[in-house]
């Protein structure tokens, strides 16, 4: 159920890695319990979402790290960034053995694809922190 967050909340996914390997096996509870009150304070603490304005322009910030992409959807209006949306998504373990540039573009793309609805026709600012992309 906390997966229906993954949008409202940055690095949920990540947050959630220990939690998930529950369904394959039995793990530490110290190790269960630390990762829930996590999510717990993630979802309590999420950032307030702003309702899209048309004629603002939008910015896609992307951002890759070894195990899992981060991205947010965000418009500028008046010099301030305010979020749309957020997504994050683990990578799967083939995808783990990918160069940095691999990932990071991978992570562009995923974000892109996830976000294909609002952005399809806009012009779009994509922001990386990975220069060798840029």
């Amino acid at each position: 159920m906390v997966n229906f967050y993954l949008r409202i909340a940055p690095n949920l996914a990540v947050v959630l890695r220990p939690l998930d390997a529950l369904v394959a096996k039995v793990a530490n509870s110290n190790i269960l319990i630390k990762a829930f009150n996590q999510v717990k304070s993630t979802l309590a603490a999420a950032t307030l979402l702003e309702h899209p304005h048309p004629l603002a322009p939008l910015a896609l910030t992307v951002d890759a790290s070894d195990p899992a992409v981060g991205a947010v959807l965000r418009q500028c209006i008046k010099s301030t960034s305010r979020p749309l949306a957020f997504f994050s998504k683990r990578f799967q373990d083939h995808l783990k053995r990918y160069s940095t540039f691999g990932r990071e573009l991978l992570a562009v793309y995923s974000a892109m694809k996830h976000f294909r609805s609002a952005i399809e026709g806009i012009q779009l600012i994509v922001c990386t922190g990975h220069k060798p992309l840029v």
